[in-house]
């Protein structure tokens, strides 16, 4: 899984409860002042192991993650160009890609 706006973790938690033992949720911020905050949150709830974060823009972060995602969440205050148009699968799936993308 990635989310994108991982802000104090809550999303992120919610997703770790339907991963399997051995998933990841990759999830990305751009303020890394939140990285406490969300950190105390994954440990709190027994998914720091589970979610990978990452603290910067994510369209600089997004092209250097080289793997596969069944499934982008993306929580974002402004999409401006942000949007799931970025998101094409690179390689042939049995599924096809999903995004969720809420905007406030």
């Amino acid at each position: 899984v990635l989310e994108v706006g991982t802000y104090t973790g809550y999303s992120a938690i919610c997703l770790a409860e339907g991963l399997p033992i051995d998933g990841k949720i990759h999830t990305i911020e751009l303020d890394p002042e939140l990285e406490k905050i969300a950190s105390k949150y994954f440990k709190k709830a027994g998914y720091d192991q589970q979610i990978i974060q990452y603290f910067g823009d994510a369209m600089n972060i997004i092209p250097d993650l080289d793997m596969n995602f069944d499934l982008v969440f993306i929580f974002v205050k402004s999409i401006g160009v942000f949007s799931t148009k970025n998101f094409e699968p690179n390689k042939p799936t049995s599924s096809p890609p999903k995004a969720i993308k809420i905007t406030l």
